[in-house]
């Protein structure tokens, strides 16, 4: 699950890839929540929309190709990621109206920080997103995304108790989750992680996580970021975990044991 790598090879041989949910900086204004925002008269409000929730969709980069995007974005805080590109983005995003504007830091997949990424464009809530990009590496794109409703479905800490794990070759991680989303986990390189996932809205998808990794040398420290219970084509039901600090970001999607 958690398997941190660094970043090596050409960025954006990676891609935009992160640019999907589940986010750096804010770009100051309003977060991305609901309400309104009014003028001093009533003639001069202007509706605020809300970016909230789960997205999915593709990114094109002008030059390399067009790529899936899979997004989050909740309380001014965006992930976006791409698992055709290999990449992930972590930051944070404001809403003026339906204007969505976010910083974004470029992350290879379970790996290190390599690019930053200005975004902007707009929002219909709960149906699309539409944004262009521009990064530090002189590239430049768009983003189109759909609202996924499974965002809509309840949350629960019941409904993530028990165990989950991730493998690939060479690599497994068992986590292990209570009633009160408390979990631990280690993985067979050694390290050792430790948190807990708390449901933000029950009638929404939606967790927060706060991790500690030990005994995993420059991976040590805490981390931050969401949880959702998804049904993906050909995996079923799944636990996407993303969690970032400043130097790192993780993004897993665990299985349940039977």
């Amino acid at each position: 699950m958690w398997n941190l790598k660094s970043a090596e090879g050409s960025a954006w041989q990676l891609g935009l890839g992160a640019v999907t949910v589940a986010l750096v900086t804010g770009c100051g204004g309003s977060s991305g929540g609901g309400g309104s925002s009014g003028g001093s008269d009533e003639g001069d409000e202007q509706e605020q929309a809300s970016a909230e929730g789960i997205w999915r969709g593709t990114f094109t980069e002008e030059g390399v190709g067009t790529f899936d995007a899979q997004g989050l974005f909740y309380d001014g805080r965006v992930f976006a990621i791409s698992e055709e590109a290999g990449v992930i983005y972590a930051g944070e995003y404001s809403v003026t109206g339906d204007l969505v504007d976010a910083e974004v830091r470029a992350y290879e997949i379970n790996g290190w920080y390599f690019a930053d990424a200005v975004l902007e464009g707009t929002v219909i809530p709960s149906e699309s997103m539409n944004l262009g990009f521009e990064t530090s590496l002189d590239t430049e794109g768009t983003v189109s995304l759909d609202y996924d409703t499974q965002y809509d479905q309840p949350s629960d800490t019941a409904m993530i108790e028990g165990m989950w794990r991730y493998d690939e070759p060479g690599y497994e991680a068992v986590v292990t989750i209570d009633g009160l989303g408390d979990f631990s986990a280690q993985d067979t390189e050694g390290c050792v992680y430790s948190g807990g996932a708390r449901s933000l809205n029950p009638d929404k998808n939606l967790y927060s996580v706060d991790m500690t990794v030990e005994l995993c040398g420059n991976l040590n420290g805490d981390y931050t970021g969401f949880a959702a219970l998804l049904d993906e084509p050909g995996m079923g039901e799944i636990l996407q975990i993303v969690v970032s600090n400043q130097d790192a970001i993780v993004f897993r999607p665990l299985q349940p044991v039977d």
